[in-house]
């Protein structure tokens, strides 16, 4: 019997088992997930940052999209200088939370703001000075506000010795923080 044969022969309650016993398996897969993070969490409270390391990485393969894991690695990789797996722990971040299909819209998720800045950070840390400065002046464009992509920027290029172009940020990050207050 072919499988389009048996689809249509059965009655629907079939196919909503089946369907039923999908959701089932992915809510559990999100559970295996949460609890990997809370774990994670745990082992950073007991400063255990390795094992820390390896429960995010137990809830990404749980829940690949699961963007509080990639943003407690890109912190802990960024501040043991993995800069490597940082870059790449905040360039799925900055992907999640630039589709329209994956975002992560729980009030507790990391904004593409901060996705972005937290990605920049991380090729500043690399000294791939290219990639940070399109990283800044991506996340300075999603919030002219924020002082702190101009700022840091306006730092990097004052360590590349591009005293005019630091200026002009510096006095970008002073006028945005007037605005504020």
């Amino acid at each position: 019997m072919s499988t389009s044969v048996w689809l249509t022969d059965n009655n629907s309650s079939d196919a909503l088992g089946l369907t039923a016993a999908y959701q089932t398996a992915q809510d559990n897969r999100l559970q295996i997930a949460q609890y990997a993070i809370a774990q994670a969490s745990a082992n950073l409270t007991a400063g255990e940052n390795d094992k820390a390391i390896l429960s995010l990485k137990k809830a990404l393969a749980f829940d690949s999209n699961n963007t509080t894991a990639y943003n407690y690695l890109g912190k802990l990789y960024l501040s043991k200088g993995d800069t490597a797996n940082a870059i790449k722990s905040y360039q799925q971040l900055v992907r999640i939370q630039s589709s329209t299909t994956l975002k992560d819209t729980a009030t507790t998720a990391p904004t593409l703001e901060a996705a972005t800045l937290g990605l920049a950070n991380s090729y500043l840390q690399a000294q791939q000075y290219t990639q940070s400065e399109q990283q800044f002046k991506a996340a300075i464009k999603l919030n002219s506000r924020d002082p702190v992509p101009v700022y840091t920027l306006g730092q990097q290029y004052l360590t590349q010795g591009r005293l005019s172009d630091a200026l002009s940020m510096f006095k970008s990050a002073q006028k945005a923080i007037t605005q504020r207050w």
